[in-house]
């Protein structure tokens, strides 16, 4: 049996922030943050730490949940925001692309793109329900992972 996540809300949350690019928002407490790829504008953290340099195909009795940041001068181009929602992040306007349903698109993703005043503040939210997972736990792993990027955005603070 597949052991079904946890509903109750995430608890402690860790604040990620950089002057240079500024920007400042909370992921959870007990989520990795990817220290070998790491820099200022691109983050990787991820809900389960013992993914971290794995390669090929993984059991996830847990699920996966994991966040990419990316930060871009506002000159280097536009993100593709075709079937993107808009939507406001931090008094800014911003833009959310939702793949939910789709067998062919694979595990449920949102994509959130932030326009500040010189970047382009990007998140990618990658959502992998527990392996062997039915629908109802599916489902419950989807919701929480929606109540999370939801408290990423209305964290999201841009300072410049």
């Amino acid at each position: 049996m597949v052991p079904s996540p946890t509903q109750e809300p995430v608890e402690a949350w860790q604040r990620v922030s950089d002057d240079e690019y500024g920007y400042s928002f909370e992921v959870p407490a007990t989520w990795i943050r990817d220290e070998e790829s790491a820099t200022p504008d691109r983050l990787m953290f991820f809900s389960d730490p013992t993914v971290i340099g794995q390669v090929g195909p993984l059991t996830l009795p847990n699920g996966l949940m994991k966040l990419d940041f990316a930060v871009d001068p506002v000159g280097k181009g536009k993100p593709d925001l075709t079937g993107a929602t808009p939507i406001m992040v931090a008094g800014k306007p911003a833009w959310i692309i939702s793949w939910e349903g789709s067998e062919a698109a694979g595990p449920p993703s949102f994509n959130v793109y932030i326009l500040g005043s010189e970047y382009w503040y990007t998140l990618w939210l990658g959502c992998t329900p527990p392996s062997g997972a039915d629908a109802k736990v599916t489902d419950t792993f989807i919701a929480k992972c929606r109540q999370i990027l939801d408290h990423i955005l209305d964290s999201f603070q841009i300072m410049k």
